[in-house]
């Protein structure tokens, strides 16, 4: 099918930790908004970089809160 498979990881998970720790000022950017947001920029990131054509499809999923994501 000449898929590409990319898998995004949610900011402050992983190597995404946008601020020393996890206080409670700092959690202000952990929301459903913002990850939307990071999934927009990257699919406009990867297709830039790629040189993907503007009518490639892209199909989001993934279980529990990725899953309500996509």
């Amino acid at each position: 099918m000449q898929a590409l498979i990319l898998a995004l990881e949610h900011r402050y998970y992983g190597a995404s930790q946008p601020l020393p720790d996890l206080s409670t000022s700092n959690l202000r950017f952990l929301s459903s908004r913002q990850a939307l947001q990071d999934i927009a920029l990257f699919h406009e990131h990867a297709t830039a970089l790629m040189e993907l054509p503007a009518s490639t499809k892209w199909v989001a999923f993934g279980g529990s809160y990725p899953g309500m994501l996509a």
